[in-house]
């Protein structure tokens, strides 16, 4: 039931599914400590970031945003398969014009990810993350 629900997470418009299926995600990688859970993959992450970025209901997006920084505890590298696909401006968009529980669970995937990973391995270090945050904040300050 709960692999039918999943799957549903980034097709449709149905709201309420979408928030079911990210809750249970939400609900399960708080229990479960182990790399080895089949929901621990980087397609759950892409799901769960596609949901945050196109869903209309605030419910929905802090749901998957905070489903995404839980796996993210779980395997870091959940959250740098979505720096990876997206880049890191996109992930600071989001905090940039989020409310507080947003940019919480947010910042917290991030940096997750960025102290756990290997920075010789991923091809987006420290840096580039300062450099795109500044920009950001940058031109939101001036317009």
């Amino acid at each position: 039931m709960l692999e039918q629900t999943i799957l549903l997470v980034p097709g449709g418009d149905d709201s309420i599914v979408h928030h079911m299926a990210a809750k249970a995600i939400e609900n399960i990688s708080t229990t479960v400590s182990g790399p080895s859970h089949h929901l621990v993959t980087t397609e759950i992450g892409s799901a769960l970031w596609y949901l945050f970025t196109h869903s209309t209901v605030e419910a929905v997006r802090v749901t998957a945003i905070s489903s995404l920084s839980r796996l993210t505890r779980v395997v870091p590298a959940v959250f740098l398969a979505v720096i990876d696909t997206c880049g890191p401006a996109a992930i600071l968009e989001g905090v940039g014009g989020a409310g507080a529980r947003v940019q919480q669970h947010l910042l917290t995937a991030m940096t997750t990810a960025l102290l756990t990973s290997r920075i010789q391995t991923h091809p987006y270090p420290c840096t580039l993350l300062l450099t795109a945050s500044t920009e950001v904040w940058t031109s939101e300050a001036y317009s």
